[in-house]
């Protein structure tokens, strides 16, 4: 089970803060237990989770390992890329809020590679795109640097030579 102090994963809003369990009524009629969770990213807001779904949908912050397996497996990850504008947000958004991190690596790859491509051929990629992968890479790089014990904007470059180390072996 999760404690108070605990910093976990929820979804899109990140790593949170776990500040307590509290009995709450959200409809006037019905008191339950919950879970309050503070993103990090922002003091001034909180989630409130049921206590009987909390395992559904948190989940604990990776470990140093975790985070190198996870990095390693990313040449292996599959590419997604639906042409119709409206599936792609909305598979897109899915792979976002799920707070999978292969998922959200998934999208961060699908969406950098289009990027590069249009790049290549003198072409912008659309802003909903370009927002979705800022939202992404900002989730990961700031719970894998965490894992990691460095600051969010040193891990582009932790990244690159982790990459780059194992296409030498």
């Amino acid at each position: 089970m999760f404690s108070t102090g605990e910093y976990v994963v929820y979804g899109a809003s990140g790593i949170c803060r776990i500040d307590g369990v509290e009995k709450r009524s959200f409809d006037g009629i019905h008191e339950n237990e919950y879970f309050k969770l503070t993103p990090c990213s922002s003091v001034s807001s909180a989630c409130y989770i049921p206590a009987d779904t909390i395992d559904r949908k948190v989940r604990r912050l990776l470990t140093a390992e975790e985070v190198c397996a996870v990095i390693d497996r990313i040449p292996c990850i599959e590419t997604v890329w639906d042409p119709d504008n409206t599936r792609r947000r909305e598979l897109f958004g899915e792979m976002y809020k799920s707070g999978d991190c292969d998922r959200i690596l998934c999208l961060i790859k699908s969406v950098y590679e289009q990027q590069q491509m249009r790049s290549a051929a003198g072409k912008k990629l659309p802003s909903a795109e370009e927002h979705i992968l800022r939202s992404a890479e900002n989730i990961l790089n700031s719970e894998f640097a965490a894992a990691l014990g460095i600051k969010p904007e040193e891990f582009a470059g932790f990244i690159s030579d982790r990459l780059n180390s194992q296409q030498i072996q």
